[in-house]
């Protein structure tokens, strides 16, 4: 995508187990190679963990992994583009897959009256 700023976490990735924190549409361009992007801690079935990502108003995005700082890239997001939240899991073969979400939360310092 264009415009995109999160955690993905893919059985298809060169490190299958971690978790990646992907970005594009910033000043930086957003990596292609996984390795790159690998946060270095797995996300492993039955395990709870707190996921956290912030963005500023610089475009700055940083990516927690329970209470960690795992990757901070300056220009991740473009500053001018409305970016929307999607919480989503993909089935690529014949199994069906779940995840476990106990809350999402989204905060924002914007003013909104200008």
């Amino acid at each position: 995508a264009s415009d995109l700023c999160g955690f993905y976490w893919s059985a298809e990735l060169t490190d299958d187990e971690d978790w990646h924190g992907v970005y594009n549409g910033g000043t930086t361009t957003g990596e292609t190679d996984s390795t790159a992007v690998d946060l270095g801690d797995d996300a492993v079935a039955g395990e709870f963990q707190i996921l956290k990502l912030t963005v500023g108003n610089d475009g700055t995005a940083r990516w927690y992994v329970d209470g960690v700082l795992k990757q901070t890239v300056t220009g991740a997001v473009s500053t001018s583009t409305d970016l929307a939240v999607l919480l989503m899991v993909e089935a690529k073969g014949a199994a069906v897959e779940t995840m476990d979400v106990d809350y999402v939360l989204i905060e924002s310092s914007r003013d909104w009256t200008v």
